[in-house]
């Protein structure tokens, strides 16, 4: 991390991933975005920064959900409900980094030979991709809805009338589990959205949407940690502990102020169409500043 950032740049990119991570709109592509348009750094540089600013909204995961953190670890020879959740974050976070890592490779140093408005246009088009991507789970019960017209048991809503359909998180076989570390790791892709992905992979495996939002911030656990210190690894000698804990206390801060309403809102709103509104504009003002 060469390229250093000021104290202030520090603050408001712990700021903006701190309100982004709980948003399926992929923080990473929103810092990286804002660092090299705004703030004048180099793709390399970017990602890393990008990737360590998950540390403090990791924090702010654990510190939110630590009774399911606790209930995992104690149970190892007790129940068979946390045991298979065990087994689930295992296999996921094992084909994350399979996923990941040659991801994290190519476009760490792939980004070296790259202008910053080349990495700009793709994060904008990734964006658009994260939104076709969180659409699916919509798509597919509107097509259910066409084929099954009038066959639900009740005329309330589809989560009601097929309450049957749906699944517990611990339901997950493992090879569900390994495509879900597969789509994690994809997630290192700037634009591609990892909470959105995971959750919108999820939903199309019937998972209940409270759980899906709940296993999606579990697996991220392991993955962060992960990424965070095979990149350290590669630029501890660049690395400013300063900067470093500022970018750490901003995100954390911020992440864990707005977690539970922005989760909520996240809930609610259909985020498919803002991911490609996005991804649009940041390629027209890629284009525009050329």
């Amino acid at each position: 991390m060469a390229d250093e950032i000021s104290i202030i740049q520090a603050l408001i990119l712990g700021a903006v991933q701190g309100v982004a991570e709980w948003l399926p709109i992929s923080s990473e592509g929103i810092t990286m975005f804002l660092m090299i348009n705004a703030f004048g750094k180099n793709p390399s540089d970017a990602i890393s920064y990008a990737i360590f600013l998950h540390f403090g909204t990791m924090l702010a995961a654990i510190l939110k959900f630590k009774g399911d953190f606790s209930h995992i670890l104690a149970s190892f020879a007790h129940k068979k409900r946390e045991n298979s959740m065990l087994s689930i974050i295992l296999i996921a976070t094992l084909f994350t980094g399979l996923t990941a890592a040659p991801l994290y490779i190519a476009i760490k140093y792939g980004s070296v030979a790259v202008s910053g408005k080349f990495f700009s246009m793709l994060i904008g088009a990734l964006l658009i991709l994260t939104g076709l991507i969180l659409g699916a789970p919509e798509r597919s019960e509107r097509r259910k809805g066409k084929g099954e017209s009038g066959v639900g048991e009740s005329g309330g809503s589809s989560e009601s009338g097929e309450s049957g359909a749906y699944r517990k998180a611990e339901e997950l076989s493992h090879f569900e589990s390994a495509l879900l570390g597969a789509a994690q790791g994809c997630a290192i892709l700037p634009g591609i959205s990892r909470s959105g992905t995971t959750i919108a992979f999820l939903l199309l495996r019937k998972i209940r949407q409270e759980d899906a939002l709940k296993i999606s911030f579990i697996i991220s656990v392991p993955a962060v940690l992960g990424a965070v210190f095979i990149d350290l690894i590669g630029n501890v000698q660049d690395f400013n502990l300063f900067i470093g804990i500022s970018m750490l206390i901003s995100s954390f801060i911020f992440g864990y102020a707005t977690i539970d309403v922005l989760l909520r809102f996240a809930s609610i709103v259909k985020f498919s169409k803002f991911c490609i509104s996005i991804g649009l504009i940041a390629i027209i003002i890629t284009i525009l500043t050329m």
